[in-house]
């Protein structure tokens, strides 16, 4: 989900995005996966931009969410082995 929504070309094929569920029993973790608009998006210019972000919400609870943009998405991407390599020494 992150790469389908860090390489689209155009916020309007981040907004078809349909949004996911993801369940992962060894750590007892639901996350619900959807694309949204964030209407008071500031840039590092100060100016108010209206940017689609990605957002992860803790389910069934909701209480645990975090949002992340085009940016941030690419960013994990890149460095998606290295993490997946360190989780499974640690928790492996």
């Amino acid at each position: 989900m992150l790469k389908r929504f860090g390489w689209p070309s155009y916020d309007d094929d981040r907004s078809q995005f349909q949004s996911e569920i993801f369940a992962d029993n060894r750590l007892d973790l639901k996350v619900e996966v959807a694309v949204a608009i964030n209407p008071d998006f500031v840039n590092s210019s100060g100016e108010l931009i209206d940017k689609y972000w990605l957002g992860f919400r803790e389910m069934p609870t909701l209480k645990l969410h975090i949002g992340i943009g085009v940016m941030k998405a690419r960013a994990v991407c890149s460095v998606q082995d290295d993490l997946l390599s360190w989780l499974n020494r640690s928790c492996g």
